[in-house]
């Protein structure tokens, strides 16, 4: 199965904020419901990243 280019590139956007700390626009997408656990292909974490 072919992975979904604009998920791709929407998960590699909220990596990007997560390494730039921008906590408050991540927390929005969180309660808008984007799980915390998502990982990207190191196995890093959001919260990890914006930590």
């Amino acid at each position: 199965m072919q992975p979904d280019p604009e998920l791709e590139e929407f998960a590699t956007r909220l990596f990007d904020l997560a390494r730039a700390g921008e906590t408050e626009t991540l927390g929005a997408y969180a309660e808008a419901g984007v799980p915390a656990d998502l990982t990207n292909d190191k196995g890093d974490t959001l919260p990890m990243l914006a930590a």
